[in-house]
């Protein structure tokens, strides 16, 4: 009985991140400006690191 209820758990953490997974992508989309500005800051922070 336990490692039905272990399996159950495992599956039913495997959708929750799925779902949240996919809920971020969603709002990031819908929101492209926020990808533009963490491109940008990864770039001048890359460009400082370089330097």
């Amino acid at each position: 009985m336990a490692r039905e209820d272990r399996l159950a758990g495992l599956v039913m953490a495997v959708v929750l991140a799925i779902g949240l997974v996919g809920a971020v992508v969603n709002w990031l989309i819908a929101h492209g400006w926020v990808m533009g500005v963490v491109a940008l800051l990864a770039g001048a922070a890359a460009g400082a690191w370089l330097h």
